[in-house]
């Protein structure tokens, strides 16, 4: 039957069924954002994250300062203050704790079956796995936010008897914090992504695992041994070796080992964020829930 052929009652019923196969976005998003809150466990993690880089901070900027009278002019260039409030071997084990709450987001759902459900509520899969991804990355950019700042004020904290030269004014610390900030919502949708594809819980913490510690911290290790620079490229191209180089408001020669230049780390957060992304809104689209 064609619409001008369509009595008004009709019209009307027809009307409502179209919109009923178009869910509003923000109910999706409201959908997605009451089931990731009424995960007690995951604010208790996401307390815990916190908790730990505080106290990560904390240990690294008091040894720091603590050092800082017996350090020689020219040794005084080498500290990273941003090192310090985020120290990267503790930060590594941060952000695998980050991507783990945003892989528990879609792996617990596959876990207990209520993706079928959703899915059969709205079938619409791509929008409802963006929404997902829009909660997960907004609620861990508020993390990420309340971690930048924390850790930045408890080093400055450590600092303030000894070492003056830096504050939240210091050249270089807006990249510092726009680039820590961030990393927080681009591990959540990487994890989130992991999670979709891998839909197992003990193999998702494995393949963060693997993506979060062992690739940036072993790669490069490969080289030193072999006396080459391939893999130290590849380890390039990771988020969390761009995350390293915007840190650095000093020397990148302070780094050890080859890292790509600041426009080089920003694309790379770009392109880990759009592939993410493309999993998110894809995948589930390609396979049976």
């Amino acid at each position: 039957m064609s619409s001008s052929t369509m009595s008004p009652n009709e019209a009307a019923v027809e009307g409502s069924r179209a919109q009923a196969t178009a869910p509003r976005w923000r109910d999706l998003v409201a959908a997605e954002w009451l089931k990731f809150r009424s995960l007690r466990s995951t604010f208790v993690v996401l307390a815990g994250a916190i908790g730990a880089a505080f106290f990560l901070s904390y240990g690294s900027a008091k040894q720091s300062a603590a050092g800082w009278p017996g350090v020689g002019g020219w040794m005084r260039q080498g500290i990273e203050p941003a090192h310090d409030a985020f120290f990267p071997p503790g930060f590594y084990a941060v952000m695998i704790v980050i991507s783990t709450v945003g892989a528990q987001t879609i792996v617990s759902e596959y876990a207990s079956g209520l993706i079928r459900t959703t899915l059969i509520a709205v079938p619409r899969r791509g929008r409802v796995m963006l929404a997902k991804a829009a909660v997960v990355a907004g609620a861990l950019t508020v993390v990420g936010a309340i971690v930048t700042a924390g850790c930045w004020q408890i080093t400055l904290t450590e600092y303030s008897n000894r070492i003056t030269l830096y504050g939240w004014t210091t050249p270089g610390m807006p990249r510092v914090f726009v680039a820590t900030v961030i990393m927080f919502p681009l591990v959540g949708l990487i994890g989130l992504a992991i999670g979709m594809l891998v839909r197992h819980t003990a193999v998702t913490i494995f393949a963060l695992l693997v993506s979060f510690w062992v690739m940036p911290v072993g790669i490069s290790s490969v080289d030193d041994i072999l006396g080459t620079h391939i893999f130290t490229h590849v380890a390039n191209v990771l988020p969390e070796n761009a995350w390293l180089l915007l840190t650095t408001v000093g020397s990148p020669n302070n780094i050890v080992g080859g890292h790509p230049s600041i426009t080089g780390a920003w694309i790379s957060y770009t392109a880990w964020a759009l592939a993410a992304i493309a999993v998110i809104a894809f995948a589930p689209r390609l396979r049976d829930v």
